[in-house]
């Protein structure tokens, strides 16, 4: 999701569909995706078809990584979420707002 400065959604894309277990995140094309639409603030989000809310080491690899790639362009990276039929997390980020609590 693409936001403006406040937060209001600019654009939603869909950025990659892979198989039932693995899809790389495109770090590049979000990032180009975000700059483009006009955005200044991002969130993704993903499902675990599994079913599983635990963030595997490369949701935790992607999170790092758009957090570098946003703080390098001046975007801000508002969250990464995992989504299941039933419930849905957010995974920290190293650059999170201790004054924007976390999520469920």
């Amino acid at each position: 999701m693409v936001c403006d400065p406040r937060g209001a959604v600019l654009r939603r894309a869909l950025m990659t569909e892979g198989g039932a277990d693995h899809t790389p995140a495109p770090i590049r094309e979000i990032i180009t995706t975000v700059l483009t639409s006009g955005g200044a603030a991002f969130g993704v989000a993903h499902n675990h078809p599994s079913g599983s809310l635990d963030p595997s080491e490369a949701d935790l690899a992607t999170t790092h990584r758009l957090s570098e790639a946003a703080e390098t362009v001046g975007l801000r990276f508002l969250d990464h979420v995992i989504v299941t039929d039933t419930a849905w997390r957010r995974i920290p980020h190293p650059s999170a707002d201790p004054s924007h609590p976390a999520g469920p």
